[in-house]
């Protein structure tokens, strides 16, 4: 797990403090749901090795071309990067033509933007992705955010085995379960 791994929801902001295999402990700023400031709480992670599990635990899963970058929010090293993105083909959920996603980045010294994990590549203006997507919801049960779980490159040369490698997990997808080694309820935070 990288040490900087963090989810960062509209204005609240939690981060990993420490990790295994099955469970994270995060770590509230206390302006939105969760923990609150110095607060730790453990969160027992759902299995998510495999893309049929990926598939399983998304809201949605859709071929994707990046528009435009819309900015960054700043938390710490992390970055809360936003993009206007249209979907090209849903394979899982139903979404609107167009709408603005979030995703967590980081900055490596270089400057460039680096997701941290091998399955969550940043979302760049001009390319297309497969990607895996969460919805956020308000108080009334509308959707206030949707954010990247995954995301995989699918330009020209790689957008029919995206299709087809992501097509299949959906239709063979996992259900969410537990880790067998975790202890508590399981969450994806």
């Amino acid at each position: 797990m990288n040490r900087s791994s963090a989810l960062l929801l509209g204005s609240a902001a939690f981060v990993v403090l420490a990790g295994s295999a099955t469970t994270l402990v995060l770590s509230g700023r206390g302006d939105g749901p969760g923990p609150g400031p110095g607060a730790a709480a453990p969160v027992c992670a759902r299995v998510n090795e495999t893309d049929r599990d990926k598939a399983g635990l998304a809201d949605h899963v859709a071929v994707i071309g990046v528009d435009k970058a819309l900015g960054e929010t700043a938390v710490d090293d992390l970055r809360q990067a936003t993009a206007q993105v249209r979907v090209d083909q849903t394979l899982k959920g139903a979404l609107p033509a167009s709408f603005a996603v979030e995703q967590t980045v980081e900055r490596t010294p270089a400057g460039l933007l680096a997701a941290g994990a091998p399955d969550r590549h940043p979302l760049l203006p001009g390319h297309r992705y497969v990607v895996g997507l969460n919805d956020w919801r308000g108080a009334a049960g509308t959707v206030t955010a949707r954010t990247v779980w995954f995301a995989y490159p699918a330009d020209a040369d790689r957008l029919d085995a995206e299709k087809a490698r992501w097509a299949d997990a959906v239709a063979h997808q996992n259900p969410p379960r537990a880790d067998p080694r975790c202890e508590g309820e399981p969450e994806t935070p």
